[in-house]
């Protein structure tokens, strides 16, 4: 047998084992992601406005991609509170009505997230 066999025989076992791990972490990660969305659906929703969009630009050497800011505001029992989403893909327009979901085991209407995004799994 030659040295060379055995080599590239020893890389394809790394690379395999290196993929393996990749892929058994990203199934974690996707179904803890699941499972924390899926406990949200019956979180209180509210309808927030944004008030102001904030776009950065992210990357190097030639690959750059535009991130935005959202900030918007809600009102819950009377109370007008304010939040931000950030690090978004797509703009948001001012004025933009945003579904929200709250949690429920802290003050009213402290930890929000744009709905819209998940709304294919809630």
């Amino acid at each position: 047998m030659r040295k060379g066999g055995k080599f590239g025989r020893g890389v394809l076992i790394a690379a395999g084992l290196v993929f393996l791990c990749a892929a058994i972490y990203f199934l974690v990660y996707d179904v803890y992601a699941y499972c924390r969305q899926f406990e949200q659906k019956d979180w209180p929703t509210a309808t927030a406005t944004v008030i102001h969009v904030e776009a950065r630009r992210e990357g190097r050497r030639g690959h750059y991609h535009t991130r935005y800011d959202i900030y918007y505001q809600y009102e819950a029992a009377g109370d007008l509170y304010s939040g931000a989403i950030y690090g978004l893909n797509a703009a948001r327009q001012y004025g933009m009505r945003l579904a929200l979901k709250a949690q429920k085991k802290t003050r009213p209407w402290p930890c929000l997230f744009d709905a819209g995004n998940y709304s294919r799994l809630l």
